[in-house]
């Protein structure tokens, strides 16, 4: 939730189908939006790391990497958290 402000000429990110727009492109390195999980989709992750890199690199399972870093925090949440005390919380 934001609104943002812009001082000279309004250069939207994203344009909707019923007419709206969302976020801001100033170039291909500086732009930003309100809409979350934009940096969940492959094609928009390629785009910003290609001006940096000329590597060929191996197709990355998006998804599968973000469910392993899921996964590494729950481990380490039930290493140090009381996990079956806040389960006995929420039931009250």
């Amino acid at each position: 939730m934001g609104d943002s402000m812009v001082l000279t000429e309004e250069r939207p990110l994203n344009h909707f189908i019923d007419g709206g727009s969302d976020g801001y492109f100033e170039n291909g390195r500086c732009w930003g939006t309100y809409l979350h999980g934009i940096l969940d989709n492959p094609s928009v992750v390629d785009a910003l790391i290609a001006p940096y890199t000329t590597l060929p690199g191996k197709a990355l399972n998006y998804r599968q990497y973000k469910e392993n870093q899921y996964d590494k925090l729950a481990a380490l949440l039930r290493q140090h958290l009381d996990i079956e005390g806040i389960y006995k919380t929420l039931e009250s």
